[in-house]
């Protein structure tokens, strides 16, 4: 009984979206510019079936100006903003930083490479390197933003602020103190 009466409301509301369906089953939105109202249009009673596409050579001539391209009329660019984007397109952002390569990773030899042991001993060694660069970068960050707290300070900063840097500093400080607790053989940079 349920499943008759589920199929008959399925039924019917099929039925009544075909009733309500729009003639010619699209509808076409037409605007001149963003400020007018959109009205609706609707398509040609008697549409066409749709045709297969096929590539066709163009023959219509190819826009060869503004006024060719199909842009509005009243569209005003601004001068200086069209200069500085040709410049940015020639030349690059000045705002975006230079791309700068850092030194070659080094690469093992390939009598490393055949070994495991010896790959394994290769990348201990690079891990230990990079540990070791942190700790080096990690001191001078530090010695960095506790300079910037102290100018902050001196300038009226508010409390909130001073407590974020203060917290970040004491987090690296935390993280350079881990890294030697785990490994005694880093050497410790002068701070």
């Amino acid at each position: 009984m349920k499943r008759m009466f589920g199929s008959a409301v399925i039924v019917l509301a099929a039925l009544a979206g075909i009733a309500w369906w729009p003639e010619g089953g699209r509808l076409v939105v037409v605007a001149d510019s963003p400020e007018t109202p959109l009205p609706v249009v609707p398509a040609s009673a008697d549409p066409q079936p749709p045709q297969p596409l096929t590539a066709q050579p163009r023959t219509e001539p190819r826009p060869t100006g503004p006024e060719d391209d199909g842009a509005q009329p009243d569209t005003v660019l601004d001068a200086d903003a069209v200069a500085a984007f040709r410049q940015s397109l020639a030349e690059g952002d000045r705002r975006v930083p230079p791309i700068v390569r850092g030194p070659e990773e080094p690469r093992p030899e390939p009598e490393i490479l055949d070994q495991p042991d010896a790959y394994a001993a290769w990348e201990a060694q690079q891990d230990l390197a990079l540990k070791q660069r942190f700790l080096q970068a990690a001191v001078r960050k530090v010695a960095f933003l506790e300079q910037e707290i102290e100018r902050a300070r001196a300038q009226g900063l508010d409390p909130e602020s001073l407590r974020e840097g203060e917290e970040k500093v004491r987090r690296l400080k935390a993280m350079m103190a881990e890294l030697r607790a785990q490994h005694p053989e880093l050497v410790a940079p002068s701070e």
